[in-house]
This record gives C-alpha cells, sequence and structure tokens, in this order.
C-alpha cells in the first residue's frame, strides 16, 4: 500500500507569533502546503510574510486559510485568492477559503472541464429527503477504541493512498480523542463501510470526511446513510455548520452531498494529495439548525 506514515503525511504543527499577530499552522509536505488553522491580531501582512517566508523554506506551493469574512479584503491585497465560502463556519460569520499561491502551476485546475461538467450535472438534482434505511442484517454504531483495528483495515483495503495515515490504530485512536466522530456499519462482524465528523467544539462546525465502503458493498447507500445518521448524531451536540471536502473529479461522492441538501460553494485547487498527485477538492456546505 502507498498510504504514507503520520511522520511523513501530517508534517507538523507550529504556533508562530510576531508584531501583533499569532497563529496555529500546519505545514503539510506530502500536500505542499501550510494550512492557517487559526489566527489572531491585526498584523495580517506581517503574518503573511512570515508564512510565505516559511514556504519558500519548505518549497510548498500553497497557502490555505479560512478567513474571516472581515479580514476577506485584506487577505485579497496579500495577494489571496476567494476558492470557496463555508456558510455559518464562525459564530458570527461565514469563512472564506481563501488561497495564496507560491507558483502558477499550482494555481491550475486539474481537470477543469471533467469538474465543470459534474457540477453541472448536479445543479439541477432533487435533494432526498427522506430517511434512509440500513438493511435488517447490517448494524450501525459509533466506533470505540475496541472498533479502531477494524477501521484501520477497512481504511487500509479501500484506499491506495490518503492525506492522513488513517490505516494506523495509533492514528485513529488520537483522532478519536481530538473530537473526531466516526461512524461505522458492520455486516456481522466485518466492518464494511465507515464516514467521521471532524468536529470543532468550540465553533460548533464538522467536516464530513473519511468515506470508505468495501468493494463489494457499494450501490447500497451506505454512504448517504452514514452522513444521516452523522447530521442526527451533531444536531444532539447543538452543531449547526457542516462541510465536506469532495474530490472534484468523483461524481459519486459529489453526488451524494448534493442529494442531502449540501450546498456547493467553490472549488480549492490542487488542494489535498489523493492517490499519488494533488487534486482539486469540491467545497459542499450545509446548516442543520
Amino acid at each position: 500500500m502507498l498510504i504514507m506514515t503520520a511522520n511523513q503525511v501530517d508534517g507538523k504543527k507550529e504556533k508562530i507569533s510576531g508584531d501583533d499577530y499569532q497563529a496555529k499552522v500546519h505545514l503539510s509536505p506530502l500536500n505542499k502546503r501550510i494550512v492557517i488553522k487559526e489566527y489572531q491580531g491585526e498584523n495580517l501582512q506581517g503574518l503573511i510574510t512570515k508564512l510565505k517566508t516559511m514556504a519558500k523554506q519548505q518549497k510548498f506551493t500553497k497557502i490555505w486559510v479560512k478567513a474571516y469574512e472581515e479580514d476577506a479584503e485584506q487577505f485579497k491585497e496579500l495577494g489571496f485568492t476567494k476558492e470557496a465560502v463555508i456558510k455559518d463556519y464562525y459564530p458570527n460569520s461565514n469563512a472564506l477559503s481563501m488561497a495564496y499561491y507560491l507558483s502558477e502551476d499550482r494555481k491550475q485546475m486539474v481537470n477543469r472541464d471533467k469538474e465543470e461538467k459534474i457540477i453541472n450535472s448536479l445543479s439541477n438534482l432533487q435533494s432526498e429527503k427522506e430517511e434512509i434505511d440500513l438493511a435488517a442484517d447490517y448494524q450501525f454504531k459509533l466506533a470505540d477504541v475496541e472498533d479502531l483495528l477494524d477501521l484501520a483495515q477497512l481504511y487500509d483495503r479501500v484506499f491506495d493512498s490518503y492525506p492522513y495515515p488513517i490505516n494506523e490504530v495509533s492514528y485513529l485512536k488520537e483522532m478519536l480523542s481530538e473530537n473526531v466522530i466516526y461512524a461505522l456499519v458492520y455486516d456481522g462482524n466485518s466492518l464494511v463501510a465507515a464516514a467521521s465528523a471532524e468536529t470543532v467544539p468550540k465553533y460548533k462546525n464538522a467536516e464530513m470526511t473519511d468515506f470508505a465502503t468495501l468493494k463489494n458493498y457499494r450501490g447500497q447507500g451506505l454512504a448517504s446513510y452514514l452522513l444521516q445518521e452523522l447530521e442526527e448524531e451533531l444536531k444532539k451536540r447543538d452543531y449547526n455548520c457542516l462541510y465536506t471536502i469532495a474530490r472534484a473529479k468523483i461524481a459519486g461522492v459529489n453526488k451524494i452531498f448534493a442529494q442531502a441538501n449540501y450546498q456547493y460553494t467553490g472549488r480549492l485547487i490542487q488542494n489535498c494529495n489523493i492517490a499519488g498527485g494533488l487534486e482539486d477538492m469540491n467545497l459542499w456546505c450545509k446548516s442543520i439548525k
């Protein structure tokens, strides 16, 4: 398998600060980017100047931020491009997904025509509001520590490569302790499908991600069922903003979110390294309050 180790994939998380700015950032060698996880302070120019220097030193080609709406114009003046919107991401503000590119090649969509065709085909799709039922011989549950070996093995079977080491029990255990919810479908003793919600309790938002179904079980609506159950769990926890970053070239996964009444708000160019190369990602979001 081509899944990278935690050290290779995750890079490192750092806290940086300077004159009237501070931020938490994630340096990702595999994705050749810096992600601004959180930021504070008035001196955005100082922050971005620092991050540009760090990116050049690492030979990274993208800086990515979920900016507060009120900061969008300043990020634009600093060379950032708005790519998508996550509605209600912050308690009193949408987030604007904005990117700064350090190379012209990184700005180019991987397969614009195919990706646009997929989005256009979904523009008039009717959302499916009826509840999705699970077959009687399947069992649904939210994962606990005892399920993580099964989960790691499922991800190892489904993905040839992935931006994070989700085929490692130690990584999954760490994620479980950091407010990630894993939803599972078992057929008897066999785990056949899974998905996760990466929650941020501080902001009451969650990224719906890590969908995987064994090949022989595809076409049964298991991914849609898992999405539905995760949404119900998040409603109980008083979450509002849900979003996903879906592979732009894969029609099926985008269709799942379109049918679940998520709204397409833009495309993140060459954002994630999946299956051995950088791919464009579509952003879909939904408010559930």
